[in-house]
């Protein structure tokens, strides 16, 4: 599957327009988590859902997916994941001119989702009342 689930693309799409409706972007803290969640819409279709801690004063993504998600009828993709303390950066697709998926890694965007299944449960947990 290239998509996340029904369940994880409500959760999504709950957190994508509470960055719509602020501008673009939120920061969501809570006592019980380690690190804040970073949401923002970076792009037209685009959106990167970020963990965010520090390290030397530095501010180090853990981890850090785009989503492509140009609609809510179409499915939610992420594409691509990044770690600043694992120094791992995977981009599993290239983008057209118009800044849709054109090329697809299959087998990384289908281990993304499954990431993305345990930590967007996570995130819930975490971050309760949000």
């Amino acid at each position: 599957m290239l998509t996340l689930n029904k369940t994880d693309t409500r959760t999504f799409w709950k957190l994508a327009d509470m960055a719509i409706a602020n501008g673009g972007h939120i920061r969501i803290d809570n006592s019980t988590a380690f690190m804040y969640l970073a949401v923002e819409k970076i792009g037209p279709d685009a959106y990167s859902f970020a963990h965010y801690g520090e390290q030397n004063g530095d501010a180090m993504r853990d981890p850090d997916v785009v989503f492509y998600a140009p609609d809510r009828l179409t499915g939610v993709m992420p594409v691509s994941y990044r770690n600043d303390y694992l120094g791992v950066w995977k981009e599993y697709t290239e983008c057209d001119s118009q800044g849709r998926p054109s090329k697809i890694n299959v087998r990384g965007v289908e281990d993304l989702v499954r990431f993305c299944k345990t930590w967007i449960d996570e995130v819930m947990t975490w971050y309760k009342g949000v």
